[in-house]
C-alpha cells in the first residue's frame, strides 16, 4: 500500500472514530484513549494537546486575552493528563511522536507562548 494512501484510509478511520474536530481538550483525549486506540495494533502514533487547553477564558469560558482572563486548563492539569495518554499509548508499543503545541500566531489575543520550564512541550 502507497504511503499516501495509507494516510488517506486512517485519516477516514480518524474521522469516523472521533470527527473531523480532533480531540480538542488533553482531558478528553484521556477519556476517549481507550476508544480511540481500540484494538489494533499500532507502529507509530504522532499525537498533539495543548492548543486548546492553553488558551485563556473569562468566567464564562469565552476566549479572551491573557490580561482578562485565566488558562482554559491549569498547566498541572493539563500535564497529569498529558501524562495519562503517554502512558496509555506506550502500552500499545508503538513509537510515540508528539508534535510540540501548535505555534501561537502572533498578535493571539487568547493564547501566548509560556516560555521556559513550565512550557507545555516541556511537561511530556
Amino acid at each position: 500500500m502507497e504511503v499516501r494512501e495509507h494516510e488517506e484510509r486512517d485519516q477516514i478511520q480518524r474521522e469516523q472514530e472521533r470527527g473531523p474536530a480532533g480531540g480538542r481538550l488533553a482531558e478528553r483525549g484521556a477519556e476517549q484513549i481507550e476508544k480511540w486506540l481500540g484494538d489494533g495494533k499500532w507502529d507509530v502514533i504522532h499525537f498533539n494537546f495543548g492548543l486548546h487547553d492553553l488558551k485563556f477564558v473569562d468566567e464564562k469560558g469565552m476566549n479572551t486575552s491573557p490580561e482578562k482572563g485565566k488558562l482554559q486548563v491549569p498547566i498541572e492539569d493539563y500535564k497529569k493528563n498529558l501524562d495519562a495518554l503517554v502512558s496509555r499509548m506506550k502500552k500499545t508499543g508503538a513509537k510515540l511522536i508528539f508534535a510540540t503545541t501548535t505555534p501561537v500566531p502572533a498578535g493571539e489575543p487568547q493564547r501566548h507562548a509560556i516560555a521556559g520550564p513550565s512550557a507545555p512541550q516541556c511537561v511530556a
